[in-house]
């Protein structure tokens, strides 16, 4: 299987809230509630997760860089820990028009490196599991939650199924990432990769906006 590609927000290595999360992660404790989430690195979805089509890696590479240097630099509000359905996240406490922009111009700018979506994509997520909005978002982009559906959030836990314990770990997250609550700047972009599905994301290239 080709490797899969994605466009994320992720903040720099040497962030608080990079080590925040690397501790979270990294804690055996809660490992069976992390392992799935912490597979795609902690990060914000910008263009989610896509096979090339035929295209190569490296024109993905110069076609990224070409787009940040377009890009500026800007601030990300206070981010809060919030249940999301099943599973946990981090999401800014108010709306950011330049991280919604920021995504909507990713999905277009990349699209045409996407290959179509498989009969293995449609098996992990039906058509009728989704919205009418949602299957015409995914016909048009690969993927249901973008444009005026996207939701910025940075993954923290798999789905919970059990009410109790997403609860109790909401009161944990909100404590071990109070200091998630302060200002970010989103000087960069970076582009991750899966070599097969059962793979970890890895980081293969991180690009600086053109004011940085």
């Amino acid at each position: 299987m080709s490797t899969r590609y994605a466009i994320y927000y992720a903040p720099d290595e040497s962030s608080e809230l990079a080590q925040l999360s690397s501790d979270w992660f990294s804690d055996s404790d809660y490992w069976k509630f992390t392992a799935r989430a912490a597979s795609y690195c902690f990060h914000g979805t910008l263009k989610a997760p896509f096979s090339l089509n035929n295209k190569t890696h490296a024109e993905l590479v110069d076609a990224l860089r070409d787009f940040a240097v377009d890009q500026k630099s800007f601030e990300i509000p206070p981010l809060k820990v919030l249940t999301i359905g099943k599973f946990i996240a981090l999401v800014p406490d108010q709306p950011c028009v330049e991280l919604d922009t920021l995504a909507a111009n990713c999905v277009r700018e990349f699209d045409n490196f996407r290959a179509p979506l498989t009969e293995e994509d449609y098996q992990k997520r039906p058509n009728s599991s989704l919205t009418l909005q949602e299957v015409a978002l995914r016909k048009k982009w690969g993927y249901p939650y973008v444009m005026e559906l996207f939701k910025f959030h940075l993954t923290l836990t798999n789905d919970i199924e059990n009410d109790v314990k997403r609860a109790e770990l909401f009161e944990l997250l909100t404590d071990r990432f109070s200091a998630a609550n302060k200002i970010t700047r989103c000087s960069n972009i970076c582009m991750f990769g899966q070599s097969d599905r059962d793979s970890q994301f890895v980081n293969l290239e991180r690009v600086y906006f053109g004011d940085s």
